[in-house]
């Protein structure tokens, strides 16, 4: 599928985070350069909107400590969540 012969510019996809499905952005940054699309994560520091825990977590609340986030990049001190993501960020951004 080649997003640019449509010729109605740019795509914004919005659900591409879901670490659990091993949607990464490592592994979801060059298929969106690749079919220049712009890509929008829910969440980018951790913090009140819970964009970090599953989809689901309003059917179970026992999802445990070690469970990986969903959407959320960096940690509310600034640390990264993972920090071979944040270099592929840069890495596909630039």
């Amino acid at each position: 599928f080649d997003l640019a012969r449509l010729q109605r510019g740019p795509a914004l996809v919005t659900e591409f985070m879901a670490r659990p499905l091993d949607s990464t952005l490592i592994n979801s940054l060059p298929v969106l350069k690749h079919h220049g699309a712009w890509g929008y994560t829910w969440g980018l520091f951790q913090g009140r909107s819970n964009t970090h825990v599953p989809w689901n977590t309003w059917l179970e609340t026992d999802f445990g400590k070690d469970h990986p986030w969903f959407h959320d990049v960096f940690h509310p001190n600034g640390t990264a969540y993972d920090p071979e993501e944040v270099k592929s960020l840069w890495w596909h951004t630039t």
